[in-house]
């Protein structure tokens, strides 16, 4: 629908209004000049998510109005000095070409020529022959430009999707810089000094997408920045047992701002953001971040998350009026914690942490996952969501299945199936897969297997089992064990379930005695289906090999934890009892790790070419750089 002079106010207000500064450029301290590429991106992006907002916007080339944009200084990247057409009017022509994904310059020259409406829209008063295209593109604009132009449009495009506005194919575009890839080959690989200096330029990169996401509810007359805020929030974090008061004196000293915030006028603006705009913001920021990795590599595709809960420090003070939000922890003992909640990527190069949630006495772990899978379901589609036993729940279950999503975790073994574990001890099973139909949902499958040793101690046993085929040798063939790692009668499942022991705790005993040896997992993937009892070699064969599958994909469920030892290793200490205070500190540590993920993901693509898949930046590299770029020191 085309806009209207109200329809177009109102996008205004949302615009301005936003928590994105904008312009970006303007102010006393701007978080980008306005000859900077990095900042005509951020400002696109800006008015994007405003424009989209109003219902009535669904064109796409109608946000391209230049009297939005004029502020630019492209004239500082003209090398033609501003002969010919003007430098705006041609940028923006180009973002129509890389939204429609064209490859050429005749497909945007004949757009043109038939939308004679749309050139004067964005400033060309007359259509530029094709040849004068294919020229700015490649000689006038410089590689810098280029790039702006494509980021651009990416921006424009996850913007209207997110409104449900129809985007073009682009899945013809080009996918490399300039059209064509670049074949020489560099065989010197990239120095440790290389590495740290485009970790400095991406770690800059980085705090300007996602800083300016977060905002403080302030007076207008105040007088001290607010990345000075977040700089010091990042310094304090950085520094081992270190607290805001502490670290506002040091951050006054090694700062190169003028001013920047006392450790109480620090707290102060923290305590004033409720939790909700806390979470908002963090959702904002993740959604740069994606969309930063979006347009750097392939993550569109359908992903693993893991969901868990971590527990703060214990907290031994006075939890007089605070009972329902410093909770008992999982431990069996008397400790008290501030527990938080999180959903995080764990089957790509880049595990972000989706969202994260304070949990306060009386939250079912239905609702948390609820919660949590929405928003992460905003940014990109779930194939499996993984979670530990205490997750085992019909509501949990009913969660993900209502936003269709697959989940696999291990279940708690009643007594159906301990009389399942117990008849395969007698027919001499290694693992069994029963079909559970569900009523209004998908069937949950449970994978029985063992979790230690086999029962090869019946004496009763037939001669002729001697004739059995060697499952035991298939398990190991599949999940790539030697026989040396194995104890004589141990499963070959066991050797992995011995290592999830020591990651977490998984049920394999019940108080009663019965249904010992064995563990079971629930899921309603696909991929695998119920069998009940295997009716011969090839069925068995086929139920080893795909909870083997299922068991390695569980395992990727640790990914989370390591995240966890990362987050609180980047926490500023608090003594604090004011529950958003706590969860600030913890959702900005959620995010300091995130950008270091996005971080090592840039610099891997841009030195390695993606042929590395472990990290080449260390949390640490990132943070020194942060810190040494907020301070102008080591």
């Amino acid at each position: 629908m085309t806009a209207t002079i109200e329809s177009r106010q109102k996008a205004e207000f949302y615009i301005f209004k936003s928590s994105r500064p904008y312009p970006c450029s303007l102010g006393d301290d701007p978080f980008y000049e306005a000859d900077d590429p990095d900042g005509w991106v951020y400002d696109v992006a800006t008015v994007a998510q405003g424009w989209f907002k109003h219902d009535d916007h669904d064109d796409l080339e109608e946000i391209l109005y230049p009297g939005r944009f004029a502020y630019f200084d492209l004239p500082a990247h003209d090398p033609f000095g501003g002969q010919g057409y003007s430098m705006l009017p041609l940028f923006l022509a180009f973002i129509i070409k890389e939204l429609h994904g064209w490859q050429h310059e005749s497909a945007l020259h004949a757009y043109l020529e038939a939308n004679p409406a749309l050139r004067r829209d964005i400033g060309l008063d007359s259509l530029p022959v094709q040849s004068t295209l294919w020229r700015t593109w490649n000689q006038r604009f410089s590689a810098d430009l280029r790039d702006a132009i494509r980021r651009s449009a990416d921006e424009i495009a996850n913007a209207a999707r997110k409104h449900d506005v129809p985007v073009p194919d682009r899945s013809q575009r080009a996918t490399t810089p300039d059209d064509e890839a670049d074949d020489s080959p560099d065989s010197t690989p990239p120095t440790r000094e290389g590495i740290v200096e485009r970790t400095r330029d991406v770690t800059k990169h980085a705090k300007r997408l996602v800083f300016p996401e977060f905002s403080l509810d302030r007076a207008e007359n105040w007088s001290i920045h607010e990345n000075a805020f977040w700089e010091l929030q990042t310094y304090t974090g950085l520094r081992d047992g270190m607290a805001v008061t502490e670290g506002a004196r040091s951050f006054l000293v090694d700062s190169t701002r003028e001013e920047t915030p006392l450790g109480h006028v620090h707290r102060h603006s923290l305590r004033q953001l409720p939790i909700s705009d806390i979470r908002s913001m963090y959702r904002q920021a993740v959604g740069r971040i994606i969309c930063e990795a979006q347009r750097e590599a392939d993550i569109t595709r359908p992903v693993m998350v893991a969901i868990d809960i971590t527990e703060d420090t214990p907290f031994t003070g006075d939890r007089t009026d605070h009972e329902d939000e410093i909770i008992g922890t999982k431990e069996s003992n008397e400790d008290y914690a501030y527990q938080w909640a999180t959903v995080q990527i764990v089957n790509t190069e880049m595990p972000l942490v989706l969202d994260a949630m304070p949990i306060t006495r009386g939250d079912s772990r239905a609702e948390i996952v609820a919660d949590l899978l929405d928003s992460a379901q905003e940014f990109v589609p779930i194939e499996l969501v993984l979670m530990d036993r205490e997750f085992d729940g019909d509501g949990v279950k009913a969660a993900c299945e209502e936003r269709s999503v697959h989940y696999l975790n291990p279940k708690r073994k009643y007594s159906g199936e301990k009389e399942t574990i117990e008849q395969m001890k007698c027919d001499d099973e290694t693992v069994r897969i029963v079909e559970q139909p569900v009523e209004d949902g998908p069937n949950r499958k449970n994978l029985f297997l063992p979790s230690s040793a086999e029962n090869d101690d019946d004496e009763d046993a037939d001669e002729e089992d001697a004739d059995r085929p060697d499952y035991r040798r298939e398990m190991r063939e599949e999940l790539g064990i030697n026989e040396a790692d194995l104890d004589e009668t141990a499963s070959p499942l066991g050797h992995f379930l011995r290592e999830l022991r020591g990651e977490e705790e998984i049920e394999t005993e019940d108080e009663t005695g019965d249904g010992t040896g064995f563990v079971v997992f629930q899921t309603n993937h696909p991929d695998i289906s119920g069998h009940g009892t295997a009716s011969g070699p090839s069925d068995e064969i086929e139920q080893i090999h795909t909870v083997t599958r299922f068991v390695r994909w569980y395992r990727r469920r640790q990914e989370i934890e390591n995240g966890y030892k990362k987050i609180k290793a980047f926490m500023a200490d608090t003594t604090s009892k004011r529950f958003s205070l706590r969860f600030f500190y913890f959702a900005f540590a959620c995010l300091l790790y995130s950008i270091w993920r996005l971080v090592d993901l840039l610099v891997r693509l841009l030195l390695f070419e993606g042929s590395s898949s472990s990290p080449q930046v260390t949390a640490n590299d990132v943070l020194t750089v942060a810190k040494r770029q907020q301070t102008g020191i080591g």
